[in-house]
């Protein structure tokens, strides 16, 4: 293991320890949103709603930003680790990835002002401007495209370069699969409006990060102790 797979090693470990916990935090939290607040959807009780649980919502929001700002960390910590004839892949895939995490950071920076806006709005305002605030929607509710389908793009790409790396345990690689067909799924469900679907696969995929994260951590770590980081490259 030289200096700059160490370095490397550290890094990615931390950065898994901290997805995994941010992740659950976030997670965890939105069990308690009702499902409109959970997955952003206006609908006739959105304010109500969000009058009533808008400390949860916003603290909610708060991880789910600091848990995609973590993700770029993670991206990042596997291109370095990259095979060089997987180079060309991962880093367009990487490039993807990290844009869609860094745009769901965005994303919900945007939600947590916008809302609390809107619900400041609609103190005052008679059925018609209520229904005409509803109407114009919130804040790039169509970049859901790009903050879930890329990350599932790379969460698949990279579990189909690890197939051939006998050294990954097998655990991580079919939890990545998960993990990208879940955010798939999502993507889908979403896009159809079933909120009750939505709620399970919402759970199936904090299920999955937590443990994945937990996982990744402990590998990581025992790579670093065997001092083998030269050969877990993707």
């Amino acid at each position: 293991m030289n200096e700059k797979e160490y370095g490397a090693l550290k890094f990615g470990k931390w950065i898994c320890l901290l997805i995994g916990l941010f992740g659950f935090i976030a997670f965890f939290l939105t069990i308690f949103l009702p499902d409109s607040l959970r997955h952003v959807m206006l609908t006739p009780t959105y304010f109500t709603d969000y009058e009533q649980y808008k400390w949860l919502f916003q603290l909610t929001n708060i991880s789910f930003i600091i848990f995609e700002i973590f993700s770029v960390g993670l991206i990042a910590f596997f291109y370095m680790l990259v095979r060089p004839k997987n180079f060309a892949i991962v880093f367009f895939t990487s490039l993807l990835g990290a844009y869609g995490s860094f745009l769901g950071a965005i994303y919900y920076l945007k939600l947590t002002i916008y809302v609390d806006r809107l619900y400041v709005a609609t103190l005052n305002a008679n059925e018609e401007v209520i229904h005409f605030l509803m109407m114009m929607g919130l804040p790039n509710y169509d970049q859901r495209l790009f903050i879930i389908g890329l990350p599932a793009i790379w969460w698949l790409v990279l579990s189909t370069l690890s197939l051939d790396n006998k050294f990954i345990p097998r655990v991580l690689v079919v939890l990545g699969f998960l993990i990208g067909f879940t955010l798939v799924a999502y993507l889908v469900v979403f896009y159809q409006h079933n909120l009750e679907l939505l709620k399970w696969i919402f759970i199936f995929k904090a299920f999955l990060i937590t443990i994945w994260s937990g996982l990744e951590y402990r590998f990581i770590s025992q790579v670093i102790k065997d001092n083998n980081g030269g050969v877990i490259h993707h």
